[in-house]
């Protein structure tokens, strides 16, 4: 685990890449991936919205489920082919071939709206109040609410396979060594890529942009123009970049990978699928979707936990909700000292702060976070 010191006082807090169960020996959550659903078809996209993921795939395929374990089969009034969905403002968005535009509050209850093209549509975002959509042909499209769309020209070439979107920044990658920048889905300008080859995917999370290449080097940027280089990840054609709880994570042919910090990545042993998607995270938890065309795959990962730092002898937790947690801590960090409990909550709102009474009486003091209730996934 690693561990962080506070400036101000000698205080240490276990950001947890390792989930700390009783039950269990410590391993890292995203080393363990469960199968929640397989069945005919094919799964291109998944998103998280307000208690509920919603997958979305071929001949108007649209699965919901509230924790990610048990998924049940929505009417999308549709059989032609979803590819992706986001969420924002209140509204699921998804896109599809022939220009189909479908929305929804709920992931139940869809309703078909007008796009304007014939285009096939392969991604959608939303970024700080904006809906943005891609597909062939150049097409792209934004939207204040996901019902009333407005054709946008780039004035590029561009790859409509992901937006990447953070930080007010939209990216989509255009020719080899550039990708396109936007602050409002239609004014797009051309910037480094930081590869002088193609891209695979972006993606966005903990303040940077993480690209991986054809390569499978990594590249990260805090702006979309300036990029350093990484590491490089052992995926076949990696898809999109998802982040959630300090943890970044990517799928592609045959398996899963995660980096805390998009530089140095790992391979998930039970991560298995036969070609990845999309990765969506959730209430503490990343779901990935995807299949070989005639059987769907939805995975499930081990519930991520998160301890970290928001100021001088206080915490912050990000973990499932409506699980028991307990915080305990040590003075010294030796083999033979007991971790001592200072308190046990369920976690509603995230993220959970609390702060250590007695930490001016300590020179030092470390802090970990401990799954104590029931509601796990198994």
């Amino acid at each position: 685990m690693n561990r962080t010191m506070l400036p101000s006082a000698r205080y240490y807090f276990y950001v947890l890449a390792l989930l700390l169960c009783r039950f269990c020996a410590p391993a890292h959550p995203l080393d363990t991936w469960h199968v929640r659903h397989s069945g005919a078809g094919g799964l291109n996209g998944v998103a998280f919205g307000p208690g509920v993921f919603v997958a979305v795939g071929s001949s108007g395929t649209i699965l919901t489920s509230v924790k990610g374990e048990i998924w049940t089969a929505q009417d999308a009034g549709t059989t032609v082919t979803l590819n992706a969905i986001a969420y924002g403002s209140g509204t699921f968005v998804v896109v599809g071939a022939n220009g189909l535009i479908l929305t929804s509050p709920d992931g139940t209850n869809w309703t078909a709206r007008v796009s304007g093209v014939a285009s096939r549509l392969l991604s959608v975002v939303f970024e700080r109040g904006l809906f943005v959509a891609a597909g062939e042909s150049g097409a792209l499209l934004t939207s204040v609410d996901g019902q009333a769309w407005a054709a946008q020209k780039s004035g590029y070439a561009f790859s409509p396979w992901f937006i990447a979107h953070g930080n007010g920044l939209l990216l989509l990658e255009s020719t080899e060594g550039t990708n396109l920048l936007s602050t409002d889905g239609t004014n797009w300008f051309k910037r480094p890529s930081g590869s002088d080859k193609g891209l695979y995917t972006i993606g966005f999370g903990a303040g940077r942009f993480v690209a991986i290449d054809i390569l499978n080097r990594t590249f990260l940027s805090s702006d979309g123009s300036n990029w350093v280089a990484g590491g490089s990840v052992a995926l076949l054609r990696p898809s999109r970049i998802v982040y959630g709880n300090g943890q970044f994570v990517t799928g592609g042919g045959g398996s899963l990978e995660y980096s805390p910090n998009g530089v140095n990545w790992t391979v998930s042993p039970t991560g298995y699928l036969y070609v990845t998607w999309d990765v969506a995270f959730g209430d503490g938890t990343f779901v990935a979707v995807g299949g070989d065309g005639a059987n769907e795959t939805i995975k499930q990962s081990d519930p991520v936990v998160w301890l970290q730092s928001s100021s001088s002898g206080s915490l912050d937790l990000y973990g499932p909700s409506g699980v028991s947690y307990g915080i305990e801590a040590l003075d010294l960090l030796t083999a033979d000292r007991e971790w001592a409990t200072l308190t046990n909550f369920t976690l509603s709102n995230l993220p959970h702060h609390w702060t250590d009474p007695e930490r001016l009486q300590h020179s030092e003091r470390f802090y970990r976070v401990i799954i104590k209730g029931e509601g796990l996934r198994p």
